[in-house]
């Protein structure tokens, strides 16, 4: 992979489209305690379409999935976003 494009938002009748085309999905990476508690559903449409799944880490990923196995989990980004638009892989 040379580069990484965050393709942003769409409507959601071109999602599986969308996500048939790329090599990896982003699920949340929220700091708040919501976001520890909830797997969002584009981490299940990511993994449904078999695409790698990346997510942040909480209580509510690890309860239906395992990290390494089913997802790849990192911690909650803080202020700044860990990737932004543009960057290189």
């Amino acid at each position: 992979m040379q580069a990484l494009v965050l393709a942003g938002p769409a409507p959601y009748a071109e999602l599986p489209a969308r996500m048939a085309a790329a090599h990896v999905v982003l699920g949340a990476f929220g700091s708040t305690a919501k976001a520890g508690r909830v797997v969002p559903h584009k981490v299940y449409q990511g993994l449904a379409a078999g695409r790698a799944v990346v997510t942040g880490d909480g209580r509510g990923v690890r309860e239906v999935l395992t990290p390494d196995r089913d997802v790849v989990a990192g911690p909650a980004r803080r202020r700044r976003g860990a990737c932004r638009r543009g960057s290189r892989a």
